[in-house]
């Protein structure tokens, strides 16, 4: 995109990514790994920082089956990344967003859907979170 942003009339400083499920574990990997050198660009453009990212029921942790949240450490998992968590932990840490968290992170919205799964989610992130981010649950309406 940042390659074509002035064709597409694009902000290339202003994308905000979203996906849900595995598209919102590829929105967290983007715009987590910027400047770590774990995905670059498979084109010869720089690497740009989302402005924002939004991840709905996102595998956080791909190896944490325990959680409550998304994961892919199954039989899919294991046959994706060539074993379990426990046989190529590597392969796992690399698709699991919360290895990447650090400060200087664009802001995030996670939507995990229950208050169980959102606890969930923050536990899951709370030894990789630093000061300054606060966790709230809002609960929206069922149709």
């Amino acid at each position: 995109m940042a390659q074509n942003a002035t064709r597409l009339g694009v902000d290339a400083n202003g994308v905000t990514l979203a996906g849900n499920s595995a598209g919102g574990n590829l929105a967290l990997l983007a715009a987590y790994t910027v400047g770590t050198g774990q995905f670059p660009p498979s084109c010869g453009v720089p690497e740009r920082a989302a402005r924002a990212v939004i991840a709905s029921y996102a595998p956080t942790d791909t190896a944490d089956q325990s959680s409550g949240v998304p994961s892919i450490a199954d039989d899919t998992g294991a046959t994706y990344f060539g074993g379990t968590p426990q046989q190529v932990p590597e392969a796992y840490r690399a698709t699991s967003p919360i290895t990447y968290v650090r400060p200087g992170l664009p802001p995030t919205l996670l939507l995990p859907f229950t208050e169980h799964v959102f606890d969930r989610f923050w536990n899951s992130w709370g030894s990789q979170i630093s000061y300054g981010v606060t966790k709230q649950f809002l609960d929206a309406p069922s149709r």
